[in-house]
Parts: structure tokens; C-alpha cells; sequence
């Protein structure tokens, strides 16, 4: 049986699908350097996942009942960081995770600096207004 039509030319994997998302939040808001990841391609498959180069194809693992590969990724550096999936060399699916630090902050400005809670002085102050009506 031959291929006739654009995929002629082209191996089986050229139409594999490979999808690469965050799960525990978005990719642009993981933090304290790990991040749970899913993939998603078919069983038959042939793939390399690089996170900042470095190979992580082993810690994928299928999840019962589903066709999705999760995995914790950890060892995140601080800031930008990408997760590639490649067949042959080539770049199929690219994830880019922003990485922040576990104290914050992640979606709000720098921390203040001091910081001076006055909570207690506004209840009391609030409390004495209120009792005086």
C-alpha cells in the first residue's frame, strides 16, 4: 500500500500529535522550582523531552486508564525555563515555564519592605469608634 496525497513524502510520526501543558497551574506562575507537566501523544510514539536541555524522557509515566504521560518536573531555575518534546532532532511541542520563588512573589509586585502590619491598630480603632455610638 502506498501513501498518496501530502503525507506521500512524509514518516507516520510527521502527524503525531504531542501536547504539552502544565496541570498544577499555569506555565507562567510555577514556583519553588517544580512544576506537574502532561503530555499527550499517542501510545505508539517515539519522543525526547529536554528541560533546559537536559534529557527528562524517563520520569514521564502513563497514567492508568488515560493516554496522558504526567510527571513532576523539578529542578526548575528561577525564571524562564522550556520544556521541549522532539522526534528526530526536531522540536515538535514547546512549553516555556516561568518559574518564581516560594515565598513570591508570583503575581503581585516586590515585596514591601519592611512590612508593618497595623491590622490591630485598625480593629481597635474601629472597635472604639463603634463604641462610642
Amino acid at each position: 500500500m502506498a501513501l498518496i496525497g501530502p503525507w506521500a513524502s512524509h514518516p507516520a510520526h510527521a502527524r503525531q500529535i504531542f501536547d504539552v501543558r502544565t496541570i498544577s497551574n499555569r506555565q507562567d506562575r510555577a514556583s519553588g522550582g517544580d512544576v506537574l507537566v502532561q503530555l499527550s501523544t499517542t501510545a505508539d510514539s517515539v519522543w525526547i523531552a529536554q528541560l533546559n536541555g537536559q534529557d527528562v524522557t524517563g520520569s514521564f509515566r502513563s497514567a492508568e486508564n488515560s493516554p496522558n504521560l504526567p510527571v513532576l518536573l523539578t529542578g526548575l531555575k528561577p525564571g524562564g525555563n522550556t520544556l521541549e518534546i522532539r522526534v528526530d532532532g526536531k522540536i515538535r511541542s514547546k512549553l516555556d515555564i516561568l518559574d518564581h520563588p516560594i515565598t513570591g512573589p508570583i503575581f503581585s509586585g516586590p515585596h514591601q519592605n519592611p512590612f508593618i502590619c497595623q491590622a490591630l491598630a485598625f480593629l481597635k480603632l474601629n472597635f472604639s469608634a463603634m463604641a462610642k455610638k
